[in-house]
């Protein structure tokens, strides 16, 4: 099935290629070409969304939107503080 999905995907491809069948990218797109689309590729469809639906995915790693995963990690870096230093510095004769 999945070498089959290939060639009809491949075959889509080379259709957008050359303009035959128009690239989609809103829901409302979309819901027009499956309202064209016959019963039996429908089905079709709404099988292969299910499939899809139930494949295992893989887990996403956490991604903190605060702080509290650093807790405990800062250290002192003189280095960086004195670029800091620099850079807000305001050298007055630029803006004559």
């Amino acid at each position: 099935m999945r070498a089959a999905r290939r060639v009809a995907y491949g075959g889509l491809r080379s259709l957008r290629r050359c303009g035959t069948l128009p690239g989609m990218s809103t829901i409302t797109e979309i819901e027009a070409a499956i309202e064209r689309l016959p019963v039996s590729q429908v089905a079709q469809l709404a099988a292969w969304l299910e499939e899809f639906r139930a494949r295992p995915r893989a887990k996403t790693p956490a991604v903190y939107a605060d702080l509290d995963s650093l807790i405990g990690t800062w250290h002192e870096d003189e280095d960086f503080d004195a670029a800091i230093r620099a850079f807000e510095q305001v050298d007055e004769a630029l803006w004559k």
